[in-house]
């Protein structure tokens, strides 16, 4: 039985007086008045603390992140990384590098549901322990991406490299914005076509490179 049980039952059934329930179980006179009103303690609220030294910088933070989203894996900035950056181009400021390691962390779970328009369908995205931008799985929690890529290896066998050099240089000669737009059009365009005697799911199609070079001409 919890604490609140145990006040809410001797204010009804014992001493019967707010003063008495809370002589005997040693509480203060508040918490057994909340007991009383309800079955469940009241939520505390935490008041937001000032964080002046972590404020003069955290734009400059929330910069560098966003930069290192685009940037290759091993040329992003660690936390120690950081924090040396902000000792030397803000030398005013006296902020502790697990301050701006805490800020890091926070600022990847408030991006961990951001979503990203691909081929017409807004996909939701989660970061992994690393930072590293994956698609949402569910719950936030990010899709490996290792499953996928085997899938793929294994759809196209050996012809992989050379599939993917063709559909390098289809995307080249788009725009981002309208391969963005048109993208699933072209899939349609030259996806693999599978011959009409052949029944079955997963039946493998015909892959003919020729078609996905002209794609987009």
């Amino acid at each position: 039985m919890d604490l609140f049980e145990q006040l809410r039952r001797e204010h009804e059934f014992g001493v019967g007086t707010v003063a008495g329930v809370a002589a005997r179980f040693g509480v203060h006179r508040r918490m057994v008045r909340q007991a009383i009103a309800g079955a469940l303690p009241p939520p505390h609220h935490y008041s937001q603390r000032a964080r002046p030294k972590l404020d003069a910088v955290t734009a400059f933070i929330d910069r560098v992140l966003d930069a290192d989203r685009d940037a290759p894996r091993k040329q992003r900035h660690t936390a120690r990384r950081i924090h040396r950056r902000i000792l030397e181009e803000f030398p005013g400021v006296a902020v502790a590098e697990s301050t701006v390691r805490n800020h890091a962390k926070d600022a990847a779970l408030r991006k961990s549901q951001d979503t990203v328009r691909l081929l017409g369908k807004d996909v939701k995205l989660a970061h992994d322990a690393d930072g590293v931008v994956l698609a949402d799985a569910g719950d936030g929690k990010p899709a490996p991406a290792a499953p996928v890529a085997a899938y793929i290896a294994k759809a196209f066998g050996g012809r992989l490299e050379e599939v993917r050099d063709v559909m390098v240089v289809l995307a080249a000669r788009i725009e981002p914005q309208e391969l963005n737009r048109v993208g699933f059009r072209l899939y349609e365009h030259f996806r693999p076509e599978v011959p009409q005697d052949v029944k079955g799911w997963g039946a493998k199609g015909n892959l003919d490179l020729a078609r996905i070079k002209s794609a987009a001409e």
